[in-house]
């Protein structure tokens, strides 16, 4: 049941906004698409770069989110890096996703935009023990960087969404050869009774499924690692899915968002 009015004139928004009505909403992520394609044809014609700068990593909350992590998108959904050294936390949001969202203190607020799911990578990094810290994101390019450097050897973080292919992929690499190793927690946003989720190993990917109330908008997430060397471990349990990696030295993740659309059975 909707508590508010609020909620009722969401949903009536929604629904006029929805796919096949002739008016179209324009995402976050969208904006931040086509800023990125102006300011790279910008950038082309002026020789200069246009890179927002950071020398930490944003917090993990939500002011954190709002005011310090860094954007990137594609036009079919975002995504929020934080640049962690201990952990990283990419966040992703659909335009089309709107559920219960929850303060810092666990009080839930009225129907909003909501994030879909968010991958958590836990480097085993301790970031008191690291130097040299940079986190770039490179607005015409649509490039996320994020370097630092932990025991003596660089670890290098490059990000980007992409159009064609509605994707996220991450690549890490390092200084000296063998040393990536992490353990990576995909799961689904805010879960609660208004949220159904699921999670499963195909192959050696992890797919999320996941349905929202009162929208009932279903989503679908698809996330793969590949890796160069090492080995690679996959599993999933109680609606969340798990990848531990091991001595790799080059490893490419990449992530699929895509909503309404119909589980497999």
């Amino acid at each position: 049941m909707m508590d508010t009015k609020t909620d009722e004139n969401l949903i009536a928004y929604y629904n006029e906004m929805r796919p096949g009505k002739k008016t179209r909403t324009v995402s976050a992520a969208f904006q931040v698409c086509i800023l990125s394609v102006f300011l790279c044809l910008n950038q082309q014609a002026s020789g200069k770069d246009y890179i927002l700068h950071d020398d930490q990593p944003a917090a993990r909350t939500l002011t954190g989110w709002q005011a310090d992590s860094y954007p990137l998108g594609n036009g079919h959904f975002g995504v929020n890096f934080f640049g962690g050294v201990e952990e990283e936390l990419w966040q992703f949001t659909d335009p089309s996703l709107f559920g219960y969202n929850y303060d810092e203190g666990g009080s839930r607020h009225q129907l909003s935009l909501t994030s879909a799911i968010e991958l958590w990578m836990d480097t085993g990094h301790q970031a008191i023990s690291a130097s040299d810290y940079s986190r770039q994101l490179n607005l015409g390019q649509g490039m996320g960087v994020t370097t630092y450097t932990y025991e003596g050897v660089t670890y290098t973080r490059e990000q980007l969404t992409s159009f064609p292919d509605n994707c996220f992929a991450a690549r890490l690499t390092s200084s000296h050869t063998g040393k990536i190793s992490f353990g990576l927690s995909v799961r689904h946003s805010y879960v609660d009774q208004y949220r159904t989720v699921e999670a499963a190993v195909e192959g050696m990917d992890i797919v999320l499924d996941g349905a929202m109330i009162p929208l009932n908008t279903m989503y679908h997430a698809r996330i793969a690692v590949e890796i160069e060397g090492g080995t690679m471990v996959t599993s999933a349990q109680d609606g969340e899915g798990y990848i531990t990696v091991t001595d790799v030295i080059i490893r490419l993740l990449c992530s699929r968002l895509s909503r309404n659309k119909k589980k497999n059975r």
